[in-house]
């Protein structure tokens, strides 16, 4: 027995002197591979905010790789305007596609302001064959190669009452559905040509500037984006560019459901905002000329994923606040009014494949 346990114990030291040998090596790559990943990580975050920052330099110069005209395609809001505003300071001549009536407010004010010239085009008139070979021509004279969707920004949610069952509400659905499409023709026609120009841009903008209820902001978002996905298909000679203000949901798992202290909890009554002191959720939320700044800064870097950098900063700041923090408080629960049988109807509801047939409450939020 005492062989067996002498036998054992030099089975022990030997292993113990044959590890020890290596123990150090092995320390040494642990602590290596773990200062390189942290440099790289260091190494990307510098570089990616030094990449937004140093654009504030080079904005007119990338603006002026795509010539000397640019399209501007939405609805009258903020953020549109603004955008406008920033393109003609940088010396771009604009051709903007809108659906407001008639007016020479535009080519007076710009022409007057920057002293750059804007041609309008109403999109309820790309109703023929001649308005779109007129469209179409205007587009190759000027050799358009950057365009800006702003489509899908929207300053307030509109609450309409579309019943199916009223005239009212089906001539409203009808008018909606027949302008949403003139400017899905015109995004489409102006994709057609950006395709056969080699290293044109295409930017998306979204934003929603309406303070009110937290379903409308989901809502409006769902359908920008199902409507600018569809029919938006990438192309090798257009090069795709994205800007959203804020998150729309917590796509990336960051919601413990086991507990209130995830950065998800957090990030979400941001969004609310509720509990919150006001400067703060303003950098989450940025005003249109804020956003429209950041967001021309970005133009033309394919490596840039956000128009907006404090909320990069933001999220990581969420990760080490206490949920016990003076900025937060307790969310105020908003009061459901019970739905009766006359508040439910049909609508209409546009999807990245279609338009489906759905049953929702009375109120309803249109991004137009």
């Amino acid at each position: 027995m005492a062989l067996v346990v002498d036998r054992a114990e030099l089975l022990i030291n030997e292993v113990c002197r044959f590890c020890g040998k290596w123990r150090d090596f092995f320390a040494i790559i642990g602590v290596g591979v773990s200062t390189y990943c942290l440099y790289c990580a260091i190494k990307n975050s510098v570089c990616s905010i030094w990449e937004h920052f140093s654009g504030v330099f080079t904005v007119k110069r990338r603006l002026e790789k795509y010539g000397s005209h640019a399209v501007v395609i939405g609805p009258a809001s903020a953020i549109r305007n603004e955008l406008m505003k920033k393109l003609s300071d940088n010396g771009l001549h604009l051709i903007l596609v809108h659906d407001e009536p008639p007016s020479d407010r535009y080519q007076t004010y710009f022409e007057f302001q920057y002293a750059r010239q804007i041609t309008t085009q109403n999109v309820q008139n790309l109703k023929t064959d001649a308005a779109v070979f007129d469209y179409r021509k205007l587009l190759s004279t000027n050799s358009i190669k950057l365009m800006f969707d702003t489509t899908c920004c929207v300053d307030q949610v509109p609450c309409m009452d579309l019943s199916s069952e009223t005239a009212l509400g089906r001539k409203k659905l009808r008018e909606w559905f027949e302008k949403d499409a003139r400017f899905r023709l015109a995004i489409l026609l102006t994709r057609q040509h950006l395709a056969s120009k080699a290293g044109s841009l295409a930017v998306t903008v979204v934003s929603c500037q309406n303070s009110g209820r937290e379903f409308f902001k989901r809502k409006i978002f769902e359908e920008s984006i199902a409507r600018l996905l569809y029919l938006s298909q990438s192309n090798r000679a257009i090069m795709d560019q994205y800007f959203l203000p804020w998150r729309l949901q917590n796509l990336v798992p960051l919601y413990d459901p086991f507990g209130d202290h995830s950065p998800g909890k957090k990030e979400a009554d941001i969004a609310q905002g509720v509990g919150l002191l006001p400067t703060l959720y303003s950098f989450w939320v940025p005003k249109p000329i804020t956003y429209v700044t950041h967001l021309l800064w970005s133009v033309g870097q394919s490596s840039i994923s956000t128009g907006y950098l404090p909320h990069t900063f933001l999220l990581w700041c969420l990760k080490w606040l206490p949920l016990s923090c003076p900025l937060w408080t307790q969310p105020k629960q908003e009061q459901e009014q019970p739905s009766t049988s006359s508040d439910n109807f049909h609508i209409w509801r546009l999807s990245e494949g279609g338009i489906v047939h759905t049953n929702k409450c009375r109120n309803f939020a249109f991004s137009h």
